[in-house]
């Protein structure tokens, strides 16, 4: 009887090794079951824990973004996960903080130069505990008509537009315009943060996002400058359902919260809203925007438009 045992223990042991190595092989890549992602990754999620985990005394939170890319929603989250906050101020143009309990501070931006100076500003008042800087990039497709939008979100909301063909001429008037404003928010941001975070290009990083699912994380901030010692999260708007996942598990205790989209705030044109989304800018009109910007061109690049 106790041979008989042993030998079922035997037995056993082997199996689970054998599947063991099966998954090792599996998670390698070498059966091409999985594929490896590329970059830093990201932890293990922790909702899957029993205890709600807390966000750390002294986080900082800076969303530095190009302007319709889930900006606010970011941000908002992240207020709402350190609340209470005291009342937002707005120490630059076209930025927003929120100064939160337990020396937490969030912080909606689409300049780099106020974000870099706020987070040395938190710096010298406390200790930061764990800082986390999160930009977005979104389709041209889809970002364009919502800069549109945007624009003159009051009239354009109430307008008495019937016609998708109406709104699509008045779309490309838009566009034709302010061409120049379009490639302007292009180049203000996400080059120089990437850049500031240790990135090659944004071809080379967007490989990286989409091998991830995503996004990716950057971690070659200068440690002497203003984002030393910061991870950079980098999202893709079009993925965002998984943003809850990807930022809980970057800074566990912070819950994501997708703000209203365009069709929810303006549902008098929400048709004619589809319709300039869906309607494929010429070649003529790409090179507008673009107008030999190297940056534009690669933004565009990236998402198969040139």
């Amino acid at each position: 009887m106790a041979f008989r045992n042993a030998l079922s223990v035997l037995i056993l042991v082997s199996v689970g090794l054998v599947l063991v190595a099966q998954q090792k092989e599996d998670v390698n890549g070498k059966s091409g079951k999985f594929l490896r992602p590329r970059g830093r990754q990201l932890p293990l999620d922790p909702r899957t824990i029993d205890v709600k985990p807390q966000v750390p005394r002294g986080s900082v939170a800076v969303v530095i973004s190009t302007p319709k890319c889930g900006t606010g929603g970011l941000a908002g989250s992240f207020a709402q996960s350190f609340e209470p906050c005291l009342p937002v101020t707005r120490p630059f143009p076209s930025t927003v903080l929120f100064d939160c309990e337990e020396e937490k501070h969030a912080v909606k931006s689409h300049n780099v130069n106020a974000g870099a100076e706020l987070i040395e500003s938190f710096r010298s008042q406390h200790p930061i505990e764990k800082c986390l800087v999160v930009t977005a990039i979104r389709d041209p497709q889809t970002w364009i008509p919502s800069m549109f939008m945007e624009s003159s979100r009051d009239e354009l909301c109430d307008a008495n537009i019937t016609s998708t063909d109406e709104m699509i001429e008045i779309y490309r008037e838009w566009v034709d315009t302010y061409g120049s404003r379009l490639r302007e928010a292009v180049q203000k941001v996400r080059p120089r943060l990437l850049k500031k975070f240790g990135a090659s290009s944004l071809t080379d990083e967007m490989k990286k996002v989409d091998a991830n699912g995503g996004y990716s994380i950057l971690d070659k901030a200068a440690p002497d400058g203003p984002f030393g010692h910061c991870e950079l999260l980098f999202l893709k708007v079009e993925n965002s359902d998984k943003w809850p996942d990807f930022i809980s598990s970057v800074m566990p205790g912070v819950v994501y919260h997708k703000g209203s989209s365009r069709e929810e705030l303006c549902p008098h044109i929400a048709d004619q809203y589809e319709a300039i989304k869906n309607y494929p800018l010429s070649q003529e009109e790409r090179a507008g925007i673009v107008n030999d910007d190297p940056d534009t061109a690669e933004y565009f690049k990236v998402y198969g438009y040139l």
